[in-house]
């Protein structure tokens, strides 16, 4: 995730509660786990039908072919693909000196 990137307009809020709650740095394997449950969710909220019971294969098949905007990247899955974001979809920053500077 860039942390400075003005359209991740989660990640400032993120930040701001991790932060003050665990008086630690919020890093991208914090964003991946707070994404991997937020997406659980959504697959859930998915299945979820009143009186039915939730079911593995249910859940598999929403989650198979979830789209869901993270924190730190768009998540596209398919079937032939469920490994996180796509390459194309992870926003990559370098920086020098504390200061963000072209990716090349």
């Amino acid at each position: 995730v860039c942390f400075d990137e003005p359209t991740a307009t989660q990640v400032a809020p993120l930040r701001q509660k991790y932060e003050a709650k665990h008086k630690r740095p919020l890093s991208p394997g914090v964003i991946n786990g707070y994404d991997s449950v937020q997406i659980m969710a959504a697959g859930l909220e998915q299945v979820v039908d009143g009186n039915k019971p939730v079911d593995r294969k249910a859940l598999n098949g929403v989650l198979t072919k979830i789209s869901f905007n993270g924190v730190g990247a768009r998540y596209d899955f398919a079937p032939d693909w469920h490994n996180g974001p796509r390459i194309e979809n992870i926003p990559i920053c370098t920086y020098r000196d504390g200061k963000r500077i072209l990716f090349k």
